[in-house]
């Protein structure tokens, strides 16, 4: 079972580049595609939804390394892991979504890997735990 955590902090990991890629890709195309005289970017709906990602970005970030640091040290890992592993299942989707979104019909287009990163994002949710056993993990804390 000591692996486990490891095994969790990855995929979280994993889900946490997948939506740094969704974003990267976003950005560049919203700096270089134009709506109403102005770059995408430049429009508020569409840098508040890359926001929200950047920030689950920053969050998940911050949980994998709490919990791979744990881990890295010996330690119980096995709240930290569920964190980072929970946000993660809840967070993905809706994050490469929204790129996705944000790139109109483009974010389809197989070159991005967008879509792949969707299929392999609602693998995460349920790899090594889902979204629930690790809310289970969680609350078993109090």
């Amino acid at each position: 079972m000591s692996s486990i955590n490891g095994a969790r902090t990855y995929v979280a990991a994993m889900c946490a580049g997948m939506m740094q890629n969704a974003l990267d890709l976003a950005v560049d195309y919203g700096r270089d595609r134009t709506a109403f005289g102005r770059p995408l970017v430049e429009h508020q709906g569409l840098k508040w939804s890359l926001s929200d990602v950047a920030t689950h970005i920053a969050a998940l970030d911050a949980l994998v390394g709490k919990a791979a640091q744990l881990i890295d040290a010996g330690e119980d890992a096995v709240l930290a892991a569920a964190h980072a592993k929970k946000l993660a299942g809840e967070v993905t989707i809706p994050s490469i979504t929204a790129c996705m979104q944000a790139m109109g019909a483009n974010g389809l287009r197989e070159e991005h890997f967008l879509g792949q990163h969707l299929a392999a994002a609602k693998i995460a949710a349920f790899t090594d735990g889902s979204t629930e056993m690790m809310k289970e993990r969680i609350a078993a804390q109090f």
